[in-house]
């Protein structure tokens, strides 16, 4: 698929504007906490970055219910690690409504299709992590919008950590209406915004470059529609998944070795003592030949994961848990930054 060129001020306030959607009835007003409660990031999960709580007597700003008549608000919780939107039971303080929509007679539901709300059940517990060493990538497509960025110095950080790709689950592709209504895309362009929090936006945006190419709709539309979780949820848990990545010996492995060509089985022996013995071969090494050079650069590692993905994931666990994968390509050069 061809994905598309843009700036990266423009491609963020583009994504900024698109933000506003929910997953209930939304609310004008305040809420003020009577007690210290659990704020959620999700409700059906009780995933709680940060183990946020309420404070009593503080007055936080009411976003919407979690259905028409429900029992679960979503506040804005400044200061709140990952997303600051959390959700916290009615019951726990009083919420003042200026213009509120509390009840189908009130406020009609929303019409958003069922792929961009919450999802029914769990999220999928059998996922493949796709992730990108960000220079490699741009040796085989330079003229890409994060690129182009990376190449004029603008997105610096990204070469030197692994970017999301995507996360992927077993399930399939191109799940439900909205998911079939995007299959025969030509371009990431021409699919729906999705609608994100700015709060989601600001964690995804540093560790998915191709988001100045739209790529965060291209992965929402064919693979997060099978996630069963709304877009901020299914975002939320890619980003947790690679930080802790990017945390890991496995990042300081690849920095190591930039600029030599190595055999990726040094990479799966960081995967092993990083995440237990056995975790090499959950993963995939996938490369390709720089047209210019004729090198053979890593670009991507495709990581098996089987597990419920929480707020503050055990990667490990999730990686041992899951089936074997093909090793892939056995040497490969790790690409440093510029053209090479």
């Amino acid at each position: 698929m061809m994905r598309s060129c843009g700036t990266l001020a423009g491609a963020l306030a583009l994504l900024a504007t698109a933000t506003a959607a929910a997953a209930g009835p939304p609310v004008d007003g305040v809420f003020e906490a009577r007690q210290a409660c659990p704020a959620v990031r999700s409700i059906r999960s009780g995933a709680n970055p940060g183990d946020v709580r309420t404070a009593p007597g503080t007055r936080y700003r009411a976003l919407e219910l979690n259905r028409p008549g429900g029992d679960h608000l979503r506040v804005e919780v400044p200061g709140a690690p990952q997303l600051t939107a959390r959700w916290v039971p009615l019951s726990c303080g009083t919420l003042q409504e200026r213009d509120a929509a509390r009840g189908a007679a009130e406020a009609p539901p929303r019409h958003d299709p069922p792929e961009l709300r919450a999802g029914a059940g769990a999220a999928s517990t059998s996922n493949v992590l796709a992730v990108s060493w960000q220079s490699a990538f741009c040796e085989i497509a330079p003229r890409r919008g994060e690129c182009r960025a990376l190449a004029r110095g603008r997105i610096g950080a990204a070469a030197a950590r692994f970017s999301i790709h995507g996360l992927w689950p077993d399930a399939g592709e191109y799940c439900g209406p909205a998911g079939a209504a995007a299959r025969d895309a030509r371009r990431w362009s021409d699919l729906p915004p999705v609608p994100l929090r700015r709060a989601t936006v600001s964690a995804l945006a540093p560790l998915m470059p191709g988001m100045l190419s739209h790529l965060e709709r291209h992965e929402w539309y064919s693979h997060g529609t099978c996630y069963n979780a709304d877009a901020d949820e299914y975002f939320a848990d890619t980003v947790a998944l690679v930080e802790a990545l990017n945390a890991s010996p496995v990042r300081a492995a690849m920095l190591d070795n930039v600029g030599r060509t190595i055999d990726t089985a040094v990479i799966g022996a960081a995967f092993d003592a990083a995440f237990g013995p056995g975790a090499r071969r959950r993963v995939t090494f996938e490369c390709d030949r720089d047209p210019d050079s004729g090198r053979t650069v890593l670009v991507e590692l495709r990581i098996a994961l089987r597990g419920e993905i929480t707020a503050d994931p055990d990667l490990g666990a999730l990686i041992r848990a899951a089936p074997t994968r093909g090793h892939g390509c056995r040497r490969a050069t790790i690409d440093p930054p510029g053209p090479q």
